[in-house]
C-alpha cells in the first residue's frame, strides 16, 4: 500500500482516490488550472490537502485545506542563453523577437495565422516560430510560397523543441504567442514574457480560454480567441504589445506573479508530511 496518493484529477484519479479513502490513505489534489475540472470538485471532499495554481480555483475548494502553490515546472525552461542563440540563428541584435508556441502538437490555427503574416511581420521582428512535427513540412512550404525561407531573414521554423532550445528562446524572445494550456502559462511567467495567448476552442471544461482570461483580467496576457486570429489583428496586436515599453514593462511584471519557483518543493514536502501523519 502507498503512504500516500497525489492526484493530478481527470477521470482516471477518481477510482484511485476513492481507493485511497476507503483504505485511510491520505491524498492531496493539485488543480493546475484556473476553473477546477468535474474531477477534481468531486475528490476534494476526499483530500486531506488541495494545492492550486490560480486564486480563482480556491472558490470551488474548502479554504481550510486548500493552498495556493503553483504549477510546478521543469528547471531548464529558465536562464536561457539568447546570445548563444541569436548567434546560432544569426539574429540581429536589438532587433525583436517573437516565439510562437503551438503546443506539444503544434497548432495548425496558429502556424496558418503565423506564415500569413511572415513578410510583414519580419520587416519589424525576428520570429522563432515551434511548429509541431505534424506540421513542420507544411508550415515550410506555405512560408517558402510567402517568399520566406527558415533559417533566413530573421525566421526560424522548428518542429519541436528540447528543453535547452526552449529555455534559450524563452530568454531571447521579446514576446510569445502561444497556446494557453497551464504548463506553458506558468513557462512563459517563469520568464516573465508578455503573451498573446490563443485558447484552444474546445479544450476540456474550457480551461484554456479561462487560464487566459485570468491573465488578461490583471493585465498580464492579451486573449484571441480563434476567430479573431486574422491578420490585422495578430499582427495589430503585436505592435501594440513590442510598441510600447510602459505596457510591456506591466505585462512583464504583472505575468511573472503566476510563477512560484518553489512549487514542486512546496507539493513535494507537503506529500511527504501527509504520508509521515
Amino acid at each position: 500500500m502507498p503512504d500516500a496518493v497525489f492526484s493530478k484529477g481527470g477521470y482516471v484519479a477518481i477510482p484511485v482516490v476513492l481507493a485511497a479513502w476507503v483504505y485511510r490513505i491520505p491524498v492531496m489534489i493539485h488543480e493546475s488550472d484556473s476553473i477546477p475540472g468535474t474531477a477534481n470538485r468531486f475528490l476534494s471532499k476526499f483530500a486531506r490537502r488541495i494545492a492550486i495554481a490560480y486564486p480563482s480555483a480556491g472558490e470551488y475548494f474548502p479554504k481550510e485545506k486548500t493552498a495556493l502553490i503553483g504549477n510546478p515546472i521543469r528547471f531548464q525552461v529558465t536562464d536561457g542563453d539568447p546570445v548563444m542563440l541569436r548567434n546560432q540563428l544569426n539574429f540581429t541584435e536589438g532587433k525583436k523577437t517573437v516565439l510562437v508556441l503551438g503546443g506539444s502538437q503544434g497548432s495548425k490555427v496558429i502556424n496558418d495565422a503565423i506564415v500569413k503574416i511572415l513578410p510583414k511581420l519580419l520587416q519589424r521582428y525576428q520570429v522563432i516560430h515551434q511548429t509541431g512535427e505534424a506540421n513542420f513540412a507544411e508550415v515550410k512550404s506555405n512560408a517558402a510560397y510567402m517568399g520566406v525561407k527558415s533559417g533566413r531573414g530573421g525566421y526560424f521554423a522548428v518542429p519541436f523543441m528540447n528543453s535547452n532550445q526552449i529555455r534559450d528562446s524563452f530568454a531571447l524572445a521579446d514576446l510569445v504567442i502561444s497556446r494557453a494550456g497551464a504548463t506553458f502559462i506558468t513557462e512563459i511567467a517563469a520568464n516573465a514574457k508578455p503573451a498573446i495567448l490563443v485558447p484552444i476552442a474546445e479544450s476540456a471544461n474550457d480551461h484554456q480560454r479561462m487560464n487566459a482570461y485570468s491573465l488578461a483580467k490583471i493585465g498580464a496576457a492579451i486573449v484571441l480567441e480563434e476567430p479573431n486570429l486574422v491578420e490585422n489583428i495578430l499582427i495589430d496586436k503585436v505592435d501594440y504589445i513590442l510598441g510600447d515599453n510602459d505596457l510591456y514593462q506591466a505585462m512583464s511584471e504583472k505575468i511573472k506573479t503566476f510563477y512560484h519557483p518553489n512549487a514542486a518543493e512546496v507539493v513535494a514536502n507537503a506529500v511527504i508530511e501527509i504520508a509521515k501523519s
